[in-house]
This record gives structure tokens, sequence and C-alpha cells, in this order.
């Protein structure tokens, strides 16, 4: 149970950082991350 919810927590941390990029950078640098 509790791997499951760090895991959870992690990937929850990494889409809001891969938003705040998007936001940041231009479309094409983030299309290059993706």
């Amino acid at each position: 149970m509790h791997q499951s919810i760090l895991a959870h927590r992690q990937i929850a941390m990494n889409a809001s950082i891969i938003r705040r990029k998007e936001q940041t950078s231009p479309p094409g640098r983030a299309a290059r991350y993706n």
C-alpha cells in the first residue's frame, strides 16, 4: 500500500512538473521532451 501511494505521488509530481515546462517552454521543446 505504501509503495503504491508513494509511486502515485511521484507520478502526480512529475505530471505537474511536465505541465509547468509545457507552459514556460515553446511547443516544439515540449513535444521533444514528450
